[in-house]
């Protein structure tokens, strides 16, 4: 893989090896998640800005989107599945029978990151990242679905010998509750 100079900088070409590598890893990756139960879905790459549900996610981080110009209305690429899985699932009738219900994807994303937060395949502008998320009941079912996928990761990493990280973004109140959890 490298940049491809004719790109907005952070943006990779894949000549035939690496494309290769990169598409066994996502085949890989996927089975994994449809053996984990995940349901494979697939969301659009752009957004409408004015999207009553986006509106106020945008307005948090409004110098990271590349802006998309469609007639008189603009669009940005999406920085992550995580709003295109979750406009999907709002439309569905889900009973407590399917829970948890796991959506999965493989996400080309975008984001402009500054040129000097920029490195490698550690910040790049665009990206394909697994995305997964697990709708559930309530918090117990909520911390079995980390441990489940946590265990996967681990997993994962181990056999393609690669150094991960894990964070966690949590509310106050959760972690004052769920110290021990955490």
């Amino acid at each position: 893989v490298d940049y491809e100079p004719g790109s907005d900088a952070g943006n990779f070409r894949w000549p035939p090896r690496g494309l290769t590598l990169k598409k066994a890893i996502e085949e890989r990756v996927t089975a994994e998640m449809v053996d984990y139960g995940s349901h494979v879905v697939q969301t659009p790459l752009i957004y409408d800005y004015a999207h009553p549900s986006l509106k106020s996610y945008l307005q948090r981080f409004p110098s990271r989107q590349y802006v998309v110009r469609s007639g008189d209305r603009d669009y940005f690429a999406r920085f992550s599945a995580c709003f295109g899985q979750f406009l999907l699932i709002s439309q569905a009738l889900v009973t407590y029978k399917q829970l948890p219900l796991k959506l999965f994807e493989i996400a080309p994303s975008y984001r402009r990151e500054q040129s000097g937060e920029l490195a490698g395949m550690r910040r790049p502008r665009a990206f394909t990242m697994p995305d997964i998320h697990e709708i559930v009941a309530d918090v117990e079912m909520a911390k079995d679905a980390v441990n489940n996928q946590l265990v996967f990761v681990t997993k994962l990493m181990n056999e393609l010998e690669l150094t991960y990280e894990v964070s966690f973004r949590v509310l106050r109140s959760f972690f004052d509750e769920n110290k021990k959890f955490v």
